[in-house]
């Protein structure tokens, strides 16, 4: 399984991410190369794109939607972390196995 697109730059990474709101439970998972971010909250006035960045932050630390804010997939921004720095986080999260 390959890891989902991660861009290194000075200010951490730009990872790109699903979100699927108003979800039956919060929850990340990844399959297929896509990291995907399901929440409870709808997907009216940014609702759901906080509760996205909530949902990360214990995971990745400080976050933020970089782009795609009225679009599914997004691209989010994990600062003082480089690639390396996240793979080990993803695979934390997945058992291993983002190859």
């Amino acid at each position: 399984m390959n890891a989902p697109p991660v861009r290194a730059a000075e200010d951490g990474v730009y990872v790109e991410i699903r979100v699927v709101p108003s979800a039956r439970e919060n929850s990340v998972s990844y399959s297929d190369g896509v990291l995907k971010v399901k929440t409870t909250a709808p997907a009216e006035k940014g609702k759901a794109n906080r509760e996205a960045v909530k949902i990360l932050k214990p995971l990745f630390g400080a976050c933020e939607i970089a782009s795609g804010h009225k679009a599914r997939r997004k691209t989010i921004r994990v600062r003082n972390m480089d690639s390396a720095g996240f793979k080990a986080r993803l695979d934390a999260l997945t058992g291993g196995g983002t190859g």
